[in-house]
């Protein structure tokens, strides 16, 4: 059986465990960091947004995975079949990332070489800045949407793991609409609000490294989240085989 959340919670206990394992159809469970077991530096965090288009989409994601802090920007063109996704990686962020401890409110900022990522949240809008340089062909990217109307319900779920102490927290929030422009170049994106809408996926779990131990736990991956995100909801089976090759390295923008 399925349990429904139905009121505000802490979301972990003094010991670092679920108070309350279930779904939600808000962000009712309040998550705070300095429970979670392990301390801060054990947790996993990720801020991950799709915004799709008629016919392309953009895919940002800022991630601090305790060992490995993971900054991606992935373009989709379906219309000419192809796409590209750039990871810089980043060795060992320990939390120092910043993500907020709530997906209602709050920025997150990352910037590495030839790259930045912006993502502001006043409470009503949120707004997505981007910048890449050389991202394709030799062309920079430059990306700037604002996502509004945030719809009442979202899903929430709080899954307990085998170990004291692990969980798994998210948000997938759908249906926001978009507005704002992606420059590739001299090829220009545009994202307008009667048929372009935004996706959150927005997590918080841990341990992310057994404490005690040192090895991560189990089912902890590596690819960045917004390649599964946008997977999930666009293209066909052999377009989300070739976002998986190029994930791994295998291939970056052969067309479709």
């Amino acid at each position: 059986m399925q349990h429904e959340i139905t009121h505000a919670i802490p979301l972990l206990d003094e010991r670092g465990n679920l108070t309350e394992p279930g779904w939600a159809r808000r962000l009712l469970p309040v998550y705070d960091r300095a429970r979670v077991k392990g301390g801060p530096t054990g947790c996993r965090e990720w801020d991950d947004y799709l915004v799709m288009g008629p016919g392309f989409a953009l895919a940002l994601t800022i991630a601090d995975h305790f060992y490995l802090g993971l900054d991606s920007i992935s373009l989709l063109d379906f219309r000419e079949g192809w796409q590209m996704t750039r990871c810089p990686r980043r060795p060992f962020p320990m939390g120092r990332t910043g993500l907020p401890e709530t997906s209602e409110r709050g920025n997150a900022a990352v910037s590495g070489r030839g790259y930045d990522i912006l993502f502001h949240n006043d409470g009503l809008n949120r707004t997505l800045t981007a910048h890449m340089d050389a991202f394709r062909e030799g062309a920079a990217l430059d990306a700037h949407i604002v996502l509004r109307d945030e719809p009442e319900e979202s899903m929430v779920l709080s899954v307990p793991f085998d170990r004291p102490g692990q969980f798994y927290f998210s948000q997938k929030i759908h249906g926001m609409r978009a507005d704002g422009t992606v420059q590739l170049g001299t090829r220009r994106y545009d994202f307008h609000l009667g048929d372009s809408f935004g996706i959150l996926d927005w997590g918080r779990d841990g341990p992310a490294v057994t404490p005690g131990t040192g090895f991560q736990r189990p089912g902890c991956w590596e690819a960045p989240p917004s390649a599964f995100t946008w997977g999930a909801a666009w293209g066909t089976p052999a377009q989300r085989r070739k976002t998986y090759c190029s994930i791994r390295g295998e291939d970056t923008s052969s067309p479709g």
